[in-house]
C-alpha cells in the first residue's frame, strides 16, 4: 500500500515546483500579487515571500534577470 501512493507523491511534487515556476515568471513580468494569487493558488503571503527570495537572489547574482 505504501507504494502505490509514492507516484501519487512525485506528481504532486512536480505539480507544485512547476507552479512554482511559473509564479516566478509571472513575477518577473511585473505581475500583480492578487492576479498572481487568483491563477496559482498561492496566498499573497506566499507570493510577496517569493518576490522577496528573487530580489535578494537577483541582487546578489548581477548576471541575472
Amino acid at each position: 500500500m505504501g507504494l502505490e501512493k509514492v507516484p501519487e507523491d512525485i506528481e504532486r511534487k512536480g505539480e507544485q515546483k512547476a507552479k512554482e515556476e511559473i509564479t516566478k515568471r509571472m513575477i518577473d513580468m511585473g505581475l500583480e500579487i492578487s492576479l498572481i494569487a487568483r491563477v496559482t493558488g498561492f496566498s499573497p503571503d506566499l507570493i510577496e515571500q517569493m518576490c522577496k527570495n528573487l530580489t535578494h537572489y537577483r541582487n546578489g547574482h548581477a548576471n541575472l534577470k
